[in-house]
């Protein structure tokens, strides 16, 4: 379970960091992956389901980041690899 939270934590975190360079950075929204598609496939990487609430918030959160930062999350397969999301 520690390894679990850890992996969510991450999660979390790459997702908040990614959405404040959306929020500061370039214009989020169109172009680049569905975020419901880069939630599902950064859960994977995590090791973590996100339902209800969790799941919404988390989307919520990727639709704030540019199109470039989705598309990398998207292409991320290892959790060390969603930090480097953030400066796209």
């Amino acid at each position: 379970m520690t390894n679990q939270l850890t992996s969510f934590r991450s999660f979390l975190a790459a997702l908040a960091l990614v959405a404040t360079v959306g929020v500061s950075g370039a214009c989020s929204g169109g172009g680049g992956p569905a975020c419901d598609k880069v939630v599902d496939h950064v859960s994977q990487i995590t090791g973590m389901k996100l339902e209800g609430d969790r799941r919404t918030g988390a989307i919520d959160k990727c639709k704030k980041a540019p199109a470039s930062a989705r598309s990398c999350m998207l292409k991320a397969s290892a959790v060390e690899d969603l930090a480097a999301c953030a400066k796209k």
